[in-house]
């Protein structure tokens, strides 16, 4: 089944639950809306609106389904930057896969900023992030820098010792890994 014929499919499975009618423009929106996620995603976003959502959901609630909501992605991102800094410290640089994060961070005052805070200062850091992420989404930042630089690249690359830039620690998904 391809993905068109999946959200058809899904679509009348709502609509029937929810006493709608599903008009052939209702659909094709949807369709038009939806068909740039993949597959598996879509299956389990139909399936997680079906078991929670109490009215016939709007586009932006089988997106949220997909990718979390504001609230839940912010604290998700603010996970992996508060792990990153325990784990790695400003002397690491790190590659988020996260635009929005390293953007966020950036606003904050910087990497090694954010890492030579106490825990307690960790916890007003936490809101400002937060509050700094959510209004990236919202703007939808579209930024493309995943990076920051650590001491030891900086202190490095400024010393003139370009091939002596330690390896960079990647976050994908919450999990650590090495590149060069």
């Amino acid at each position: 089944m391809d993905k068109k014929k999946l959200i058809i499919k899904y679509m009348t499975i709502l609509a029937d639950l929810y006493n709608r009618k599903l008009s052939e423009s209702l659909t094709i929106m949807y369709i038009k809306i939806l068909e740039k996620y993949s597959y598996k995603d879509l299956e389990e976003a139909f399936k997680k609106v079906i078991a929670t959502a109490k009215f016939f959901p709007k586009p932006v609630e089988i997106i949220e389904a997909l990718s979390g909501s504001k609230e839940d992605r912010t604290l998700s991102a603010w996970m992996v930057v508060h792990d990153s800094i325990r784990k790695h410290g400003h002397y690491a640089s790190v590659d988020f896969g996260d635009p929005l994060i390293v953007k966020a961070i950036n606003q904050m005052g910087g990497w090694n900023k954010l890492c030579s805070q106490t825990s307690d200062q960790l916890i007003w850091d936490q809101k400002e992030f937060e509050r700094i992420y959510k209004n990236l989404i919202v703007s939808n930042f579209k930024g493309t820098e995943t990076k920051v630089i650590g001491y030891y690249e900086q202190r490095n690359l400024l010393d003139g010792f370009k091939n002596d830039v330690p390896p960079v620690v990647q976050i994908e998904n919450g999990k650590k890994k090495l590149i060069k």
